[in-house]
């Protein structure tokens, strides 16, 4: 058999990621480095992905170390990933740097760092965020607005809530369903 390289590696692991087969996924990232094959921008997210599902924080530090130093931190896929980590593991501030580190942000994450917010109950930072997507024109989607609609409510803040719903009419999703 031939020997395999980056990209067999990579389909080998987008291939488990899909069938959520997370384990085979982190055994497949640590021999390919055994190997000496270096992972790249396709090799991260499914590596990533695996530790968030096995709650594998260590393992996910270790991914993280070499995203930095292969300086794909800034990249929207792969920074996303990263800033969906970190919210999910509650290391909020690390979530918000990594946001601030991607070049060029995708609406999920900006979402991933609301619903971290969210998830432990730190509702004026979810908020925090919402407005800080307002302020740098970024449009939110249906996510963004259900969450932060869901934020008012608990705030009991009815205030907040119409200024959350002139956004959503501004950004013409008002006759969608949320």
């Amino acid at each position: 058999m031939p020997e395999r390289n980056l990209t067999d590696w990579n389909s080998m692991i987008l291939g488990y990621a899909r069938i959520d087969d997370y384990v085979e996924v982190l055994q497949l990232y640590f021999l390919m480095q055994g190997l000496g094959i270096l992972p790249d921008k396709f090799t991260f997210p499914s590596v990533v992905k695996a530790c968030i599902a096995m709650e594998d924080c260590s393992g996910f530090q270790q991914v993280q170390s070499l995203v930095v130093k292969a300086r794909l931190n800034g990249n929207s896929i792969v920074g996303g990933m990263l800033v969906d980590a970190y919210a999910r593991f509650g290391w909020m501030d690390d979530a918000v740097t990594a946001l601030d580190e991607i070049d060029r942000k995708s609406v999920v994450s900006w979402n991933a760092v609301i619903a971290g917010y969210v998830r432990i109950l730190r509702w004026e930072e979810a908020l925090g965020v919402f407005h800080r997507m307002q302020r740098l024109s970024v449009c939110p989607d249906h996510f963004t607005f259900t969450s932060a609609l869901r934020v008012c409510g608990v705030l009991t803040s009815l205030e907040r809530g119409k200024q959350v719903h002139a956004m959503l009419i501004t950004c013409g999703s008002e006759g969608d369903n949320l």
